[in-house]
């Protein structure tokens, strides 16, 4: 048990915690593969950092099987990079992908901005104003976590009101490939409190149902993001999750499977 804590400890890991109790029925590999998964769209294990699967397998408290599944499955996600003689590596932050992803997300949400303005109803913008208070409050308190999902929340928000489902859905899985990325422009340079400004005033519009702007600051509110996050991958000075990020929020991680009576996880 002191080797296993002191293991732990050494790799910087943490222990995972009761937080989030993952859903029943999952498989061990299910349940390591979504904790790391999360972990790295957080920052909390930073782009090129070499993962030790020993430490993890502690810190998760999993046996090498069901964290080596876990890891094949987020290499096929393009998160991670298998090596030779079994090392992992984050994969770093990449130019052309943030290239590719952000212009398609340019195109779809300038689209969706755009015929949404026009749609949105009082309610609706009263759940985005809110939002956007929360933002405020995430960005004041440099809670990065909690402001990279409220963003997540308002622009969802908006989107819907296009009535545009299939085209939210494309959306959505771009900001899975993106979430790290909105995470480190938002830690770098008071790139949140920027970004708190031009949801008021993408809110504003909508309030005024001009749609082209709308679509303008939208437009405008994406580009710039991606601008930021091609001189940090150019440059290498992407933000590191333990030197730049405050503590590891642990309700980002999920509890070992072993560790609740009914689980019922499986290998």
């Amino acid at each position: 048990m002191r080797e296993q804590r002191r293991s732990e400890e050494s790799q910087g890991y943490g222990r995972a915690t009761e937080d989030e109790r993952p859903p029943e029925f999952q498989t061990k590999s299910q349940i390591v593969y979504a904790t790391l998964r999360r972990w790295i769209l957080s920052g909390r294990l930073a782009p090129g950092q070499t993962l030790d699967q020993e430490g993890l397998a502690a810190s998760l408290r999993v046996s090498r099987m069901p964290l080596r599944q876990a890891l094949l499955k987020l290499e096929a996600d393009g998160l991670i990079e298998i090596r030779p003689h079994r090392s992992a590596v984050i994969v770093p932050l990449s130019p052309s992908e943030i290239e590719e992803v952000y212009a398609t997300r340019v195109a779809l949400e300038g689209m969706l901005a755009e015929v949404a303005a026009g749609r949105c109803d009082r309610e609706r913008l009263t759940r985005m104003a809110t939002l956007i208070r929360e933002m405020e409050h995430a960005a004041a308190t440099d809670e990065t976590d909690t402001f990279v999902e409220l963003d997540r929340r308002f622009h969802q928000e908006l989107y819907a009101s296009s009535g545009y489902e299939r085209t939210c859905d494309i959306v959505d899985h771009l900001r899975d490939s993106s979430d790290r990325y909105i995470r480190f422009y938002a830690a770098y340079q008071h790139g949140a409190a920027h970004s708190v400004q031009e949801h008021r005033e993408l809110l504003a519009a909508c309030q005024e149902g001009d749609a082209a702007h709308a679509r303008q600051i939208t437009e405008h509110h994406i580009l710039r993001g991606a601008a930021t996050l091609q001189r940090l991958a150019a440059d290498g000075t992407a933000p590191s999750g333990r030197d730049s990020y405050p503590a590891p929020d642990h309700r980002a991680g999920a509890q070992g499977p072993n560790d609740h009576e009914g689980q019922r996880a499986t290998n």
